[in-house]
Parts: structure tokens; C-alpha cells; sequence
């Protein structure tokens, strides 16, 4: 449970916005299911290897066991930078999120990732079990609400929004063009960042399955959609929250933007927890301070 949320971050909750505005609805399920297989089968070689030769030192130990200590020095600090680089990614997010009720004009963003930052220090710094708590009830928060958010999304497209429009796939008369399969390829690989804690189901069910039903439910022409490639990363272009808009369910904004809150912390949670470990792995080799 705690690595099938620590995988559910930002990149699926808004990123996803970005990438059916620039690419359309056809491109996205596309270039996720390509770059999820490339994920599936880098996760089934490494599993091979961890049961016939379990290491406490990741990837980078078995690179250095298998190949040479050089590539494994360069992919464990690789593995090290994209996870102290993502976690301040995270809490930037959350931030952008807090302005759904606290615009930057009250309140400067930079306050509330002060909060953040000292939040996930703190779960970090008081020992695995009491991390291993706090992640795991943010981990069922958020599968629950993804497994709810599919049904949901499964209605709205049967007409049991308040609009009471059946949408089917009308969005995919116009699928994108090929330049916007290989545009998304950029956010499908920053999505699955982090993925090798998944398995192939969830992959399935997480990425592949939820881009189809946002191409279903969102049309990649949305003026919400248009905002986020204008914006950013701002929670208001999420596609979750353009959907709810779109179907008419207004009062649900507020939870789906919660919901994006609770992913940003607990993405930058774990990729603060795994960052930490794996400095402390290259140290105790001799690869680092």
C-alpha cells in the first residue's frame, strides 16, 4: 500500500492536463502504454534479480555487481538527483493547490512549502515507524479516492452527471496527431518516475486505464485544459477538476483539489525517504560523504 501510493503523485494528478491539451485523447493512452511496458519489463528484470540475489543496495548494486562499479556510482547518484530533485517538485504543487482556497495574494506560496518541507522532514526524521504510519494512511486515502474517482468517471460518461450528458467516446473523433504522441512520451515517462514500486496491474489500472477515461469524459479543447498549457501546473488545470466542472458536480472541486493536496505530500514523503536511503547507501560504499 505504501508504494502504490508513494507512486501517485502530481505527474498523474495534473501533469495528465498538460498532455491531453497538447496531444489529445488518443496520443496519451498511447504513449503511457508504451513507456508503461518499457516500465514493466525494467520491473520484472530487477525482481528476477532481487530474488536470486537480494542486495540492500538497489539499483546501483546490482549494476556494480553485473556490469561495473562505474555505471553503478553514475546510476546511483542518477537515482539519488531525481529523487531530491522531485520532492521540492511535490511540494510546489501542494502549494499551487493551497491557492484553490488561499490565493498567492493573501498568502505567499513559499509559506506554505516552508510547512510542508518541515512536515515530511519530520515524518522522516522520527524513524521508520512512525513514516511507515503516516504514509500508509495517506497511501489508502488515495487509493481510495482513485478507485472512486474511476467509478465516478465511469457514471459521468454513462450520463449520470448532473448534465445528464452521455458522453461515450465523443472526444475521440479527433485523437490527436502523431507529433502529440511523441510530445506526451515526455510527460508518460515523468509520470512513471518512481513506478518500479508498482506492479503491472496497477500500472494497468492507475495510468493506462485513467488516461482513457479522462479522454473520454474531458475534451482536449476544454478552456480548463487550455489554461493548464498556458499555466503550469496549477491545480484549477487538473483534468480531475476540469471533469468534475464539466459534469456540473461543483462541491466536488473541493475534495479533488484535497485530494491532489494529500498526493503532493505523500509523493514528496516517499521520494524524500527513498532520496535519504539511497545517499546513506552510496555513503556506506565509499561513493559518497
Amino acid at each position: 500500500m505504501i508504494a502504490i501510493g508513494g507512486a501517485i503523485g502530481t505527474d498523474l494528478t495534473i501533469g495528465t492536463g498538460q498532455a491531453l491539451a497538447q496531444a489529445g485523447p488518443g496520443s496519451i493512452p498511447i504513449s503511457y502504454s508504451f513507456v508503461g511496458l518499457i516500465v514493466c519489463m525494467v520491473i520484472c528484470r530487477l525482481g528476477e534479480m532481487a530474488t536470486w540475489l537480494p542486495l540492500g543496495s538497489g539499483f546501483s548494486g546490482y549494476v556494480t555487481r553485473f556490469v561495473d562499479p562505474a555505471p553503478g556510482f553514475a546510476l546511483g547518484y542518477t537515482h539519488w538527483f531525481k529523487y531530491i530533485i522531485v520532492t521540492p517538485n511535490q511540494l510546489t504543487a501542494a502549494a499551487l493547490v493551497i491557492q484553490h482556497w488561499r490565493p498567492p495574494e493573501r498568502v505567499n506560496p513559499g509559506a506554505f512549502i516552508t510547512v510542508f518541507f518541515v512536515i515530511i522532514l519530520a515524518t522522516n526524521y522520527f524513524g521508520v515507524r512512525f513514516f511507515g504510519e503516516f504514509k500508509f494512511w495517506l497511501s489508502n486515502i488515495k487509493v481510495v479516492v482513485i478507485v472512486g474517482w474511476n467509478v465516478l468517471s465511469f457514471i459521468i460518461m454513462l450520463g449520470g452527471a448532473p448534465i445528464h450528458d452521455r458522453t461515450g467516446f465523443q472526444c475521440y473523433r479527433h485523437p490527436g496527431k502523431f507529433l502529440g504522441f511523441w510530445s506526451s512520451m515526455v510527460t508518460a515517462v515523468f509520470a512513471y518516475l518512481g513506478t518500479e514500486l508498482l506492479t503491472f496491474y496497477w500500472i494497468l489500472a492507475f495510468y493506462v486505464l485513467g488516461d482513457i477515461i479522462l479522454g473520454i469524459i474531458v475534451p482536449y479543447d476544454s478552456k480548463g485544459l487550455m489554461l493548464a498549457t498556458k499555466h503550469g501546473s496549477k491545480a484549477s488545470t487538473s483534468p480531475f477538476v476540469v471533469a468534475i466542472q464539466l459534469a456540473g458536480i461543483q462541491k466536488l472541486s473541493g475534495i479533488i483539489n484535497a485530494y491532489i493536496l494529500l498526493s503532493a505530500l505523500s509523493a514528496a514523503n516517499s521520494d524524500l525517504y527513498v532520496a535519504s536511503r539511497t545517499i546513506k547507501v552510496l555513503a556506506s560504499q565509499g561513493k559518497a560523504p
